[in-house]
């Protein structure tokens, strides 16, 4: 047992050496004070006589029993994901797992990259893609940069061989939906159009419209109704939040959107799921097993699903789902909407950047009826209906304002 000193740039570091009951030498770091170091070694020697000494991190863990200790403490948005990650793409990994914490080199994350890119995805049967693969590497930068923090690693071992692999992984400008081939997807009166109208003319992302609620739609409103946008699907936060007031955001309803929620709240919803809605319902809702008795929100596959649907039934051709974003966005800048005000409604990240780059303005993309005055130059919901619906919750069987 003993005290060992380490120098560093930012001075001595101490570490305790001891031997838990089963005899086994076990070292722990011990901050930079000297005394105190000596103190946490008779702490630990007195632990180790009474039975009651359990280890904890240390330099020499294996990195796959410090992996899944981190993995389990994370409580960021995505934490459901990079515990995925973690024991699909890290933890799975023998000869990563097995090595101590303390022995890990930019060789070892130099091969670990290099099997990413050559590992076949279960689903797709292809190789995993650049931007998946930058992800995954990402998530193990984290992990080393908070072991480097809790001073269990003394070499950073994220240092890759340069073009190894692009960390700003990009495709190239998207293309967006034409104006014509928007009217074409909001022009039918069904649960397919409504779910496309609400992601081209709100600029949502796929997990907010599948998480919406009749509650969260006020068509009343004036000038213009107004979504209430609080969470996505299961509960989860909204992205790019910065705080506990910006958890929700209001987002005006497009008039074509206005008039298809409408008849979708009259009848369009018992006309496809036998009942009337009340405010808890999600406003497309996904029928489990097809039984109209049990109505739960869509998922990403069958949100695809149901966007495909769609896509089909108006004869476009198919981009991403992502694209209704980017072509939400273009509609309002090509309009003459100020980003800061669409960096607003759609909580962009980088709204100065993105949503100019996103504008494509001057791209061969550009068509001439997109480059009106009017705010949205979108051709007219057709058929119309016979007379103007008004949203109200006043149904039989349905609840109250």
């Amino acid at each position: 047992m003993a005290v060992v000193g380490r120098g560093t740039k930012a001075g001595t570091a101490y570490r305790i050496a001891i031997r838990d009951a089963d005899g086994k030498q076990v070292w722990e770091a011990a901050g930079r004070d000297k005394r105190a170091a000596e103190m946490l070694e008779r702490k630990r020697k007195r632990e180790v006589k009474a039975g009651t000494y359990v280890r904890g991190r240390r330099p020499t863990m294996p990195f796959g029993e410090y992996l899944k200790i981190w993995g389990a403490e994370r409580i960021n948005r995505n934490s459901v994901d990079d515990r995925r990650i973690i024991k699909t793409h890290l933890a799975s990994r023998e000869w990563l797992i097995a090595i101590a914490c303390e022995e890990l080199r930019p060789r070892h994350a130099e091969r670990l990259v290099r099997e990413l890119k050559t590992t076949v995805s279960a689903q797709t049967g292809r190789p995993l893609a650049e931007k998946y693969v930058s992800n995954i590497y990402g998530l193990f930068c984290t992990a080393c940069s908070d072991a480097r923090r809790a001073e269990l690693m003394f070499v950073d071992p994220c240092l890759l061989p340069r073009g190894l692999l692009s960390r700003k992984y990009r495709r190239g400008t998207r293309e967006p939906y034409t104006a014509g081939e928007v009217g074409a997807l909001v022009a039918r009166y069904d649960e397919a159009s409504l779910f496309a109208a609400l992601l081209l003319l709100t600029g949502m992302r796929e997990g907010e419209a599948c998480g919406l609620r009749f509650r969260d739609v006020d068509l009343d409103a004036k000038p213009l109704g107004c979504i209430e946008l609080t969470v996505q699907y299961e509960g989860q936060l909204l992205k790019a939040e910065r705080g506990a007031r910006e958890r929700s955001r209001r987002i005006p309803i497009h008039p074509l959107l206005a008039e298809g929620l409408a008849w979708w709240c009259a009848e369009g919803f018992e006309r496809t799921n036998c009942r009337k809605p009340t405010p808890d319902d999600f406003l497309v809702p996904r029928r489990e097993q097809g039984d109209v008795r049990r109505l739960v929100h869509h998922t990403r596959k069958t949100g695809g699903i149901l966007w495909q649907r769609a896509r089909t039934l108006a004869g476009v051709r198919n981009r991403t789902l992502h694209s209704t974003r980017h072509t939400f966005i273009t509609m309002a800048r090509r309009g003459g909407a100020r980003a800061e005000v669409v960096e607003r409604i759609t909580h962009n990240a980088s709204a100065p950047l993105s949503t100019t780059t996103r504008t494509g303005i001057g791209s061969r993309y550009a068509r001439p009826s997109w480059r009106s005055s009017s705010p949205c130059p979108l051709p007219k919901m057709l058929p119309r209906s016979p007379k103007a619906l008004l949203f109200s919750m006043k149904m039989g069987g349905g609840a109250g304002n």
